[in-house]
């Protein structure tokens, strides 16, 4: 696997953050690897092998301070460089999307980021034209049902 700081390291090997301490960095790691062996795939050793090795390249990159510090860099320099979406469909409506709000140091007491309102949606089962309708087609639907009970039991005498 190439060195790729595009791709989440600590999301692979699962319930770490970057602030996360080598200990919980073996601690998952170990769980992913028993989760991923080959000996524990049985009909699947390629694949498996392949999730192994992945992961141990991930293990080896993050438990090295250097080679920690450099992704750790490299992704910071990544993720700065994608912009967020922000979509102005109606004033006063602001749609972004998701960032890591922790980890920009910003007071959210004073900052008013997104204003929110709620989504209107018209229920129509309670417009009595659409109750109507529908109790017609379920009508129908019974209505004929009863006659091919019917008939069958006709045709069967």
């Amino acid at each position: 696997m190439p060195y790729d700081p595009k791709i989440d390291y600590y999301e692979l090997i699962g319930d770490i953050t970057p602030s996360s301490n080598l200990k919980q960095i073996k601690r998952s790691y170990r769980k992913k690897a028993l989760k991923y062996h080959p000996d524990k795939n049985p009909g699947k050793e390629e694949w498996a092998k392949n999730k192994f090795l992945e992961l141990k390249y991930i293990y080896e990159i993050l438990i090295d301070k250097e080679k920690k510090e450099r992704y750790d860099i490299d992704r910071e320099k990544y993720l700065s460089f994608k912009n967020p979406t922000s979509y102005e469909v109606r004033p006063d409506w602001k749609y972004t999307t998701n960032l890591n709000i922790n980890s920009l140091d910003i007071n959210l007491n004073s900052i008013n980021f997104v204003k929110r309102k709620p989504y209107v949606v018209h229920d129509y089962g309670k417009d009595s034209n659409q109750i109507f309708i529908r109790v017609f087609i379920y009508s129908v639907m019974f209505i004929m049902v009863l006659v091919t009970i019917y008939m069958l039991i006709y045709i069967n005498q």
